[in-house]
């Protein structure tokens, strides 16, 4: 089926043919089917007339000899018209549809076996038609004498003539039609091959001028549409040839302007050679620069954290100094008491034994001051299984002159031990650096009731700690500079910039931990407080 479409598509000839063939036995068709119908209804109608005609003209006639009952008059009235064209039957018949006289001599005196009857009351009705239809007209006419039916006469004539007259006339139509179709054919051929030829001469011109053929023009004589188009073809073919013309002037200033580019270039080549030479060993000369600039960097990156440390450990001593002085005037005044009492002789057990006591405690409160400090200050860092909750604990107790001295009231949440694999004394370090900050924060705004707030808790396989003040919070704009390097806020000679960007460093590098900051307003005992939080997030390694 594609085939045969793609057979009549691919080609405007077949097309053309196609078309104007189809429409030829289309119309002719058409016209065939109408004129085959008309004949056929004329012809009917004709034959419809006859029969009616016959048909009165017998009930006329036979009046006479219907009323007299005389079957010769009648038969031969019947005879008479016996030799009419197509006739298939004629008969007299009486009321009782009895056979008076018939064309066939042997039904006369037999009944029909319809049953004919008339309204003597309508005066329009003058006839019944029997049959009606393509092979037969049976039509009964009533024969009257003063307005009293006395019989009918019956006429029927065969329509086999008018159909082989109809069939006659179809075979003819077809064979016209047949004609038209092949004259059509010639013409739409002829047509074709005119309309097709100019088609062909644009297509051959095209594909000449396609494969760089120049100077082409297609020869027309035509005025039609296709006259136009070779017009505008040839118009398109002389302007190709003018740019044909200016590309290739266009071509000779290229090659030399190429050609004058080419040698500019070679020329900028060689400088560009020259300065690749100068700017690698530039670059080499800059990298030793840079790396000596980077050594030294590090180098006074870790002079600003050691002195970072010492200072922490200077204001620790500061704090120890503090701390002891109370211990140390206890333990003074005791040794002093137990002399004079005895000199006095008052001195007992039991105050030896209480007194022992009183010394003993504070012993051991100036011991775990120093073990604390000496955890701290220690250079070496291992990662060991340690206790968040004494971690903290240790930091308050190091820090505890500090918080008194400013009036800080530390508000810890203590929560069940948590164990972390990992290194304390960064930990402390990262967490006396975050104090310090939040206590000049207090002190730089001048907060009247200075909290901080620690609190530690597990989430999954991730320990918390989150440490909140009410020092009014970073500035926004200020807030994602807070871990770089010397970014400090206060000035050059009160700050090296390095106490958050280390707690950050040791946190997110050595304990593969996270630190987060941000601004926060919470309500504490019925007040509200606004302030900073860090939290710091920190893996549980079992």
């Amino acid at each position: 089926m594609n085939n045969i479409i793609n057979f009549f598509t691919k080609s405007l000839k077949r097309e053309l043919i196609t078309a104007i063939v189809l429409t030829h036995a289309i119309m002719m068709g058409f016209f065939v089917y109408d004129l085959t119908e008309q004949q056929k209804d004329f012809l009917h109608k004709q034959s419809f007339s006859q029969v009616k005609s016959l048909a009165r003209t017998i009930a006329e006639n036979s009046t006479v000899w219907v009323l007299s009952n005389d079957y010769v008059g009648m038969e031969e009235l019947i005879t008479s018209v016996s030799s009419y064209p197509s006739l298939k039957y004629a008969m007299l018949v009486d009321t009782q549809n009895k056979v008076l006289a018939h064309t066939n001599k042997e039904l006369i005196n037999k009944y029909t076996a319809t049953t004919l009857d008339i309204d003597y009351l309508n005066p329009k009705l003058k006839l019944i038609v029997i049959t009606n239809n393509t092979n037969i007209i049976d039509i009964a006419v009533p024969i009257m004498v003063s307005n009293r039916l006395i019989g009918w006469a019956r006429v029927a004539l065969s329509q086999e003539s008018n159909t082989n007259g109809i069939q006659e006339v179809l075979k003819k139509g077809i064979s016209y039609t047949i004609g038209a179709i092949i004259i059509g054919w010639i013409f739409a051929y002829i047509l074709a091959i005119g309309f097709t030829k100019s088609l062909y001469k644009l297509i051959d011109i095209s594909k000449k001028t396609a494969k760089g053929q120049r100077g082409l023009q297609v020869p027309s004589k035509r005025k039609d549409e296709i006259g136009l188009l070779s017009q505008e073809i040839n118009k398109m073919l002389i302007k190709l040839d003018e740019n044909d013309k200016k590309l290739k002037d266009f071509n000779k200033q290229l090659e030399i302007q190429i050609a004058q580019k080419t040698k500019s270039l070679e020329e900028k080549n060689e400088q560009l050679k020259e300065n690749e030479e100068k700017l690698k060993k530039l670059n080499e000369d800059l990298e030793e620069r840079i790396e000596y600039e980077v050594t030294k960097v590090k180098k006074i990156q870790e002079k600003l954290s050691r002195s970072e440390k010492l200072a922490s450990m200077g204001e620790m001593i500061g704090n120890i100094a503090h701390q002891w002085r109370q211990p140390l005037s206890v333990i003074s005044t005791i040794t002093s008491g137990i002399q004079v009492q005895s000199e006095v002789g008052l001195l007992n057990n039991e105050n030896i034994q209480k007194n022992c006591n009183i010394l003993n405690k504070n012993v051991q409160y100036l011991s775990t001051t120093i073990d604390d400090f000496s955890d701290f200050i220690k250079g070496d860092s291992k990662e060991v299984l340690y206790n968040l909750n004494n971690e903290i604990s240790s930091f308050l107790r190091l820090m505890d002159s500090s918080i008194k001295e400013n009036k800080i009231t530390i508000e810890y949440t203590e929560q069940e031990d948590i164990h972390i694999n990992g290194y304390p004394k960064e930990l402390m370090q990262s967490i006396i650096n975050i104090f310090n900050n939040s206590k000049e924060a207090l002190i730089l705004n001048n907060i009247e009731n200075k909290l901080v707030f620690i609190n530690i808790y597990k989430i999954g396989t991730s320990a918390f700690i989150e440490i909140k003040d009410n020092a009014l919070g970073i500035d926004e704009k200020i807030m994602h500079k807070i871990f770089e390097p010397y970014f400090t806020t206060k000035h050059q000679s009160q700050g090296t910039g390095l106490g958050l960007h280390r707690a950050y460093s040791l946190i997110t590098d050595d304990m593969r931990g996270n630190i987060d900051v941000s601004n926060i307003t919470y309500v504490y005992k019925n007040v509200e407080f606004k302030g900073t939080i860090v939290k710091i997030e920190l893996p549980i390694n079992k």
